[in-house]
């Protein structure tokens, strides 16, 4: 059935799995993937933002995505989850804006500095969960000694990987899994020892490949002995940042010219479409899911059902417009929250039932705007708020975008919906100007060669190459180099999860025609790639197996 998007009046073409949905979880809003995801997405911090600031309850320093001058109180984490203080709430007020009511309850309500349990000495981290001894890095699960990485899980001593599982120190890797002492690849499984790497599985001692499949002693994919790759390699200095600039812009011109592409990185997947999905079956529009069934317009989540238009969703069903949840089931329009049922719009709530518009709201059911009614009061309210919600037409609405928790250029929305700062403020959403305080102390100069840095160097400032902005590096991670023999980049690690990333952003499908076989397929791989051999499924098969 065709219907237009609410908001961007683009034609919205609805399949019998989308209306059997919306029937179940009693949805009849009309909104496309796009505008739904941008929406979603502006209430999740960016990666790699941080402040200094004080906490709100003891004064105390603490570092957090959120800024002195966030429209809430921030309080470190150990205090937003004691029982030192209770939610404020409010009762409703039926000649108000509901959302207005939501917003002032959101401005005196405490959230936590950061989110996780069971940390060890992870300060500067945040979405930290069983995990120690890590710097500068944000949701990670059972890792440890990881720096400057992004959204990984059982790893340990590593730096700059994105999307990872059971890695073990690597560096510079992105969409990976159970690799050891692998530098500076991506979608690479069950790898180790090698260098320069793209869609390779169970490989060994190779440099500069791509598609390769149990192989080991390889470079640019041509078999040598084991003699012939080691002298090979030994002409490379690679604790010189200069010579890994080149290597990269190499393998890269490589990749372009002579690596396949499929049109999807999708694995054992059953009637599901877009990209990144993994054991998935009747998932449609979805991105970077995993284990999840009859599930549409959801990016990023695990062990999904029955759920649509969500975002960062963990064991979810019957979910509608739902941001950076987890165990959660019958719930709508709501964002960070926990173990909650059969409630719409909640914003970082946690083991909560049957409520309506409730903030930092723990263990508590029937409530609204954080105040407690019984039962029959409860139902009774509700009807009488969704009833004016409908008269004012903003019944089916998520958050506006004046709750956002930090500005749109900080959240992750800028990275796969990139607007300029004139374009956000003329659609009335929030920008952070660009007011970092002047540097006055001393900036230092990062040599290229690794062999020459000290630990000493740690801390020290540095100018990115890109922002020309301040930044250091930790002595475990110059540590972690010299180890290695790799060099330290000269871009901050801000700009370096913003790189790595990058591939994992390109949601917007290209039609084109295999390489090889000539019929049309969609992929996701942007005309700046220049790409040359973009194939389809069953052609990439062939090839690599």
């Amino acid at each position: 059935m065709e219907k237009k998007c609410k908001n961007c009046k683009k034609v919205i073409i609805e399949s019998p799995l989308e209306e059997k949905i919306k029937t179940s979880i009693w949805i009849q809003e009309e909104i496309c993937t796009d505008c739904a995801w941008q929406w979603l997405l502006s209430f999740w911090p960016s990666i790699g933002k941080w402040y200094k600031r004080k906490c709100d309850f003891s004064w105390e320093t603490i570092v957090t995505m959120y800024p002195e001058n966030a429209r809430f109180p921030i309080y470190k984490y150990k205090y937003f989850e004691s029982d030192s203080w209770s939610p404020p709430f409010l009762s409703v007020d039926f000649s108000k804006n509901i959302f207005k009511q939501i917003k002032e309850l959101q401005e005196k309500t405490p959230r936590p500095h950061m989110l996780g349990k069971n940390q060890e000495n992870c300060d500067y981290c945040d979405d930290v969960w069983s995990s120690k001894n890590c710097y500068l890095s944000l949701s990670m699960l059972n890792c440890e000694s990881i720096f400057y990485s992004y959204r990984n899980i059982d790893c340990s001593y590593c730096s700059d990987i994105i999307y990872c599982h059971f890695m073990e120190n690597c560096h510079d890797m992105t969409l990976s899994s159970h690799c050891y002492k692998v530098f500076y690849g991506f979608n690479i499984k069950n790898s180790s020892e090698s260098m320069f790497l793209s869609d390779c599985r169970n490989v060994k001692n190779c440099f500069m490949c791509w598609n390769l499949r149990d192989k080991e002693y390889c470079i640019l994919n041509k078999q040598y002995t084991q003699e012939e790759y080691e002298k090979f390699i030994k002409k490379y200095n690679f604790w010189s940042r200069q010579e890994i600039e080149k290597l990269k812009k190499w393998f890269n011109e490589h990749l372009k010219e002579n690596s396949y592409f499929t049109e999807n990185i999708n694995v054992s997947c059953e009637k599901s479409s877009w990209n990144f999905l993994t054991n998935c079956k009747n998932c449609e529009n979805c991105f970077l899911l995993e284990e999840s069934e009859d599930c549409i317009n959801v990016i990023r989540g695990y062990k999904n059902k029955n759920s649509m238009n969500c975002s960062g969703l963990l064991e979810g069903e019957k979910c509608y417009m739902v941001n950076q949840s987890s165990y959660v089931y019958n719930l709508k329009y709501s964002s960070y929250c926990g173990n909650c049922k059969e409630s719409s719009y909640l914003d970082n709530c946690s083991n909560c039932s049957y409520c309506f518009g409730c903030v930092g709201l723990k263990n508590k059911e029937f409530c609204i705007l954080n105040k407690q009614y019984t039962k029959e009061e409860y139902e009774k309210t509700i009807k009488k708020i969704e009833e004016n919600m409908r008269n004012i037409w903003i019944f089916w609405n998520f958050f506006p975008y004046t709750m956002m928790y930090s500005w749109y250029n900080t959240t992750l929305a800028i990275i796969y919906f990139p607007l300029e700062k004139e374009e956000v403020l003329g659609l009335w959403w929030y920008w952070e100007e660009d007011e970092e305080k002047e540097f006055w102390g001393e900036i230092f100069e990062l040599l290229d060669d690794i062999k020459d840095i000290s630990t000493d160097f740690a801390s020290k400032a540095i100018l990115c190459k890109k922002t020309n902005k301040p930044f250091n590096f930790s002595k475990e991670a110059i540590e972690f180099h010299q180890k290695n023999n790799i060099a330290l980049p000269n871009i901050s690690h801000i700009e370096r999860m913003k790189e790595k990333y990058m591939p994992l952003s390109y949601i917007k499908p290209y039609i084109s025609k295999c390489n090889i076989s000539g019929k049309e397929i969609t992929h996701y791989y942007p005309p700046s790639l220049w790409y040359k051999n973009i194939i389809s499924k069953e052609e990439y098969e062939k090839k690599m197996y």
